[in-house]
């Protein structure tokens, strides 16, 4: 099914309000979320000052930032994607909770939690490494197009980080929308191989990284201009 065709398909079931359908979870998880991984990355890099002078070390700020914000929030996550999905859209909040629990218990809202520190901990790395480095290399800093150099930079290393990812994001999707299914990663791996090839793997690309692009260049260019008010 193409953009164009899921969205008619959304519409046609709900109206325009299908569009915005999880949106309350998605803020419960997202403001939150964004709050905590910026605290980590503040208190990773306060704690080890020189940690960003290094690629690797930038890598290890976003993943390991990533992964502390991800399991504290990953109930959220799960709640949010089986709410936006067709296939319990006839479900409220309170009934995704509690069928979530009685189909799988608590280890049911940590569903996919592997998977999802399998994508968002390396896009959070390879996006902080590739963010910093190109502010080395665009100087982003130093003149007065330095606001557009660090949108540049920040959408080059989102756009970079979500195509690598975006196979890992798959496989957490199917794992949090089809929680009957007693599949490990690697049967996910096959099913989608089998009946959509590669392409499978790379399935809402486009979606994700507009989104990424958009959401990642706003928290960062917003965090790089109150971390420099707040330091001057």
């Amino acid at each position: 099914m193409s953009i164009k065709s899921h969205v008619v398909y959304l519409y046609s079931k709900n109206g325009v309000r299908s569009l915005w359908r999880g949106t309350y979870p998605s803020l419960i998880r997202t403001v939150p979320g964004v709050s905590l991984y910026m605290s980590f990355i503040t208190f990773y890099r306060n704690t080890f000052v020189n940690v960003e002078k290094t690629t690797s070390g930038s890598f290890l700020l976003g993943v390991i930032s990533r992964s502390s914000a991800t399991v504290v929030l990953m109930p959220f996550s799960v709640l949010k994607t089986q709410i936006e999905s067709h296939v319990h859209a006839k479900f409220s909040i309170y009934q995704s909770v509690c069928r979530i629990f009685t189909v799988s218990g608590l280890p049911g809202f940590y569903r996919g939690l592997f998977s999802t520190v399998l994508r968002d901990a390396p896009y959070s790395g390879i996006f902080v490494m590739t963010y910093n480095r190109s502010k080395e290399v665009f100087k982003a800093n130093e003149d007065s197009c330095g606001f557009l150099r660090l949108v540049m930079c920040a959408l080059v290393a989102s756009c970079f980080a979500s195509t690598i990812t975006q196979p890992a994001d798959v496989i957490k999707t199917h794992r949090q929308l089809f929680t009957e299914k007693r599949e490990n990663t690697s049967d996910i791996l096959q099913r989608i191989y089998k009946t959509e090839g590669i392409g499978g793997y790379f399935r809402g690309s486009s979606l994700r990284i507009s989104r990424k692009m958009i959401t990642s260049s706003i928290i960062w260019i917003n965090y790089d201009f109150f971390v420099k008010i707040l330091t001057t």
